[in-house]
């Protein structure tokens, strides 16, 4: 019995003689990858570094290598000694399409270096991603844009803390459902991929509340994907050289929006609607054919900068001229003889852009933005061009007088 109880008693000992090394053997590799989190640098750090551009540089300072940058050298060799670069950071091999990329995040090349942050594979004719990439698991900002690929590995979901991800101009039909396990994603750049199921690839991403810039450039897109409108939290929208004839209905509705981009595209008007977007800062409708520009326009309150140049506009509304805060307008290329009075009650713009109109003089009110030195602060019309434009030379002498200050280009 007592045998017995001494062999029970020494199995219990033994297993939780295995259970402590284990449980130090689980701590040891947790304090090593808390450490090795710790070790890395914020990305305001590693901006502040020294940029290492060839092989031999890093290799002779391997202990000081944070940043290299391996772009455009037509690299054909992957070297082992990569190994001794562990404390890289941020890694750009764009434009290196003679690298064997099958092996190139293998564990004996660039696999090994575990603390990249930013990756940069632009421009290299990749047809997939490489292997090894998704295994790198402190990546937060990954450029694959202007490459041959078709698919994104499901790996990708695996990138917990991937706050940009660009795959623009590349042939991408679809993306993988695993993408809306990027929680951090902040930016999303699918611009360019014209033969992308935008309805079925967005439709998982909604519920990625931290996402604010999504772009959408070049995309064929005749109207707007439906799940776009889902996207409350998106602060920056690029719809930009589409094919959308309509201004989209859904797009008036985005509260978080600051700043929206729809250059080249076929719209003809702007909606009363877009008075809904009370944040937005920043529009830009250049190239289209707009005829009309509503009334309510003035409603955006802290709009800064307005981007209506070459469009089809013979008149402007004189609400627009009361949009308090507006600091800049492009008005190139249009059709206008004549700006309404209201232009006199614009106190913070900086720069009317008038070039290839039809206007022969403009307003007196206008000189009620000759600018003003407060100290040594300035306020009023920095630059007024007016190029290509008619301008009587009364019309000239006028301005001279009522903008002393200002530059004017003719």
């Amino acid at each position: 019995m007592i045998a017995f109880k001494r062999n029970t008693y020494n199995k219990l000992v033994s297993k939780r003689l295995v259970l402590v090394v284990e449980l130090i053997f689980l701590a040891s590799l947790f304090n090593n990858a808390l450490a090795q989190e710790q070790y890395l640098m914020t990305i305001e750090s590693l901006m502040e570094e020294e940029v290492f551009k060839s092989y031999d540089d890093a290799f002779a300072n391997p202990a000081n290598v944070y940043v290299l940058d391996l772009s455009k050298q037509d690299l054909d060799l992957l070297s082992e000694r990569l190994c001794r670069l562990k404390g890289t950071q941020v890694l750009s091999l764009a434009e290196n399409p003679r690298l064997d990329w099958e092996m190139a995040f293998s564990e004996r090349y660039f696999g090994c270096l575990k603390k990249i942050q930013i990756l940069d594979l632009r421009g290299n004719m990749l047809t997939e991603v490489p292997p090894g990439v998704t295994s790198l698991k402190y990546i937060s900002y990954l450029y694959l844009g202007d490459n041959q690929l078709k698919e994104i590995p499901m790996g990708i979901g695996s990138l917990k803390r991937l706050k940009l991800f660009s795959v623009h101009h590349n042939r991408i039909k679809i993306l993988p459902d695993t993408l809306r396990n990027c929680i951090e994603l902040e930016t999303l750049d699918l611009s360019g991929n014209q033969f992308m199921d935008f309805n079925t690839s967005l439709a998982p991403l909604t519920g990625l509340r931290k996402l604010k810039q999504l772009y959408l450039s070049n995309c064929k897109l005749s109207t707007p994907p439906l799940p776009l409108s889902q996207f409350q939290s998106i602060s920056y929208l690029n719809l930009s050289k589409n094919i959308l004839t309509d201004y989209p209905s859904t797009l008036c509705d985005f509260g978080a929006l600051t700043e929206l981009n729809l250059n080249e595209n076929q719209l003809t008007s702007l909606p009363q609607q877009i008075g809904n977007l009370e944040r937005l800062e920043v529009l830009s409708v250049s190239k289209n054919q707009i005829n009309y520009i509503p009334n309510n326009i003035s409603d955006l309150r802290r709009l800064v900068f307005l981007d209506l140049s070459y469009n089809k506009l013979t008149e402007l509304p004189a609400q627009l001229f009361e949009t308090f805060y507006l600091q800049e307008i492009n008005l190139a290329g249009n059709q206008l003889t004549w700006l309404p009075e209201t232009i006199g009650k614009m106190r913070y713009l900086t720069v009317l852009n008038l070039e290839n109109n039809k206007l022969t003089e403009l307003p007196v009110q206008i000189g009620r933005l000759a600018i003003k030195e407060q100290g040594k602060e300035k306020s009023g019309l920095q630059l007024l061009i007016l190029r290509g434009n008619p301008i009587s030379p009364g019309a000239k002498e006028n301005l001279k007088e009522w903008l002393p200050g200002t530059q004017i280009v003719y």
